[in-house]
This record gives structure tokens, sequence and C-alpha cells, in this order.
């Protein structure tokens, strides 16, 4: 009763809940027209419109980006589940491989040029350990390096295109130990809300398949899983799971989206209409180029 009483009399301090919203809180700001010289990245590619990013380059129309509290919060809830599904989940099952840096000391074990590994179970350099904090009658060990490693999300790049991204992990159908490249499946980790996880768990988002097809281009790996949480459903109801091959068909037509940007921009012809089906779908309704994409002008 007196440690309740204690706690009613407390003034109220800094808002943690108001620091959280300034920490969300990204400015509205303009970003430059993609010029020739720009990398294009992946996670995009699935929605990118060659004609209009050629028409604000030739236009130099910037684009109006802003992020609000609700938004960069939901941002941060997908980063989350990616750094528990990659160091906690699926790296206490053994079959995700990858690039993993001790976090006592900095060492990097496994990368794409010299080959993918499972978590290592301690530094070599350090003693670091992994898995959780190691304990003495009930009491955190202080002297015991745990939870050392993390999973590196390796940039991947295609030069004559200049596309990249980080795919979210890499899993082993088979032993981690010893595999090859048909054993490999790229892994990727989404959030969704409750009205989005209903299409998701029919059938992954356009989006996310190009994204998958990409990262298999770019790694000659010929497999790939979509893994969807639900934030807000309980436990293991709230996971759904899509398998992914790779299609040439689709990886050419992305190559041709972007092969019509670069020349695009580098003088070109402007790429045809085909993401918009008339100047008033929504769209185009919500494109800054929209007026002079249909003007007639850039044939």
């Amino acid at each position: 009763m007196a440690l309740s009483r204690l706690v009613r009399r407390q003034k109220k301090t800094v808002s943690a809940k108001e620091l959280i919203e300034q920490a969300m809180r990204q400015v509205i700001g303009e970003t430059a027209p993609m010029n020739p010289d720009d990398w294009i990245r992946i996670s995009s590619v699935g929605g990118i419109c060659p004609r209009e990013e050629v028409l604000r380059f030739r236009l130099n129309v910037p684009r109006t980006r802003g992020i609000d509290p609700n938004l960069g919060l939901t941002f941060e809830f997908g980063h989350g589940i990616h750094w528990l599904m990659q160091n906690r989940v699926m790296a206490a099952t053994g079959t995700i491989v990858g690039s993993w840096r001790c976090t006592w000391c900095g060492e990097v074990y496994g990368s794409m040029k010299e080959g993918l590994v499972p978590r290592p179970d301690k530094c070599v350099r350090c003693g670091g350990t992994a898995g959780e904090t190691q304990r003495t009658n009930n009491r955190p060990s202080l002297s015991a390096r745990s939870e050392s490693f993390v999973f590196v999300e390796e940039w991947l790049g295609n030069a004559e295109y200049m596309v990249g991204g980080s795919p979210d992990g890499y899993m082993v159908d088979g032993d981690p130990f010893n595999f090859t490249i048909n054993d490999l499946i790229i892994l990727e980790f989404k959030s969704a809300s409750d009205s989005n996880y209903v299409k998701y768990e029919k059938a992954p988002d356009f989006m996310h398949v190009i994204q998958c097809q990409c990262y298999m281009w770019l790694t000659g790996f010929r497999r790939a899983k979509i893994i969807y949480v639900n934030k807000g459903k309980f436990g293991m109801d709230g996971i759904a799971e899509h398998d992914i091959v790779y299609d040439p068909e689709t990886v050419s037509m992305v190559q041709k989206a972007v092969s019509e940007i670069r020349a695009g921009l580098a003088g070109g012809p402007v790429p045809p209409i085909v993401a918009c089906d008339s100047s008033k779908c929504p769209r185009a309704n919500a494109c800054d180029v929209s007026k002079p994409c249909f003007s007639g002008e850039f044939r």
C-alpha cells in the first residue's frame, strides 16, 4: 500500500512517448530526381515507373518525401522483426547462413565472396560466445561475452544495370556446413498489418516477388522464401510463408525497365506509358509529372 502511494505521488517528468514521437519524426523535404550516376535500390524496383523517373530528370522535378511518427514507428517494427528473425529465431535453428560480426571485437565470419557460414559458436579472436547471457546461480556472468554475433546484411549489386540491395538472409535446405548453391534459399522477412496480412496470407505482394527475383538474379540462387509476420496476431497464427522460384522472364522485364531508365537519363527516348491506365488513375493523380506525361509532348 505504501509503495502504491509513493508511485502515485511522483511528479510528471519528461514524456517518453513525446521523445519517441520526436525520434520518429522526419522533416518533409525534397530529394533530387534520379541522375545517370545513381544506383536503383532493389526494394524499389517493383514499383518504379521508368517514364516518371526520366521525366523527373528531364524536367528537374524533385520528389517530396516525408515520414510521420506513425509510419516511422511502423518501419522500425519491421526492422525489429528483421533483427529478431536473423539473430534469434532463425539463427537458433542453425539453418541461416551468411556473414556474422562479433559485437565485442568486430571480427567478421563469412561473406558472399569467401563463403556463407552458420552463426559461429565462439569468436576465435576474443572468446565471445553465441546465445543468451550465461548465468551462475541465476545471476548474469559479468565476465562472459555472450550474445556476440549479429547477422550482416551484405550489399549486392550489378554494375551494368546499377541496381543493388541487401537480402535479409540465406537459408540452407540441408547441411549448413556442407551445401551447394542449389541448396541455398534467399530469405525476405516482411511485417504486415491485419488488413494487409489477409492478402499476403493468400499470395505474396507483387513488389516483394520482384525483390526476390532480383536477388536471385544477383546471387545465382534459384529459390527464395518470403515470410510475413502479422504484428497484430498472436504467435504462429501470424506467420505466413511463400516459396518463390527463379523466373528468367520476370528478370528480363526488370532489366528492360532499368535499361529504359538508363537510356532516358542519358538523352535517349522517353519510356512509354505502362504504369498508368489513364491520366485519371490513382497513380497518375499522385504523380508530379502526370500532366507532361499525358500531354503528348513526350512520345
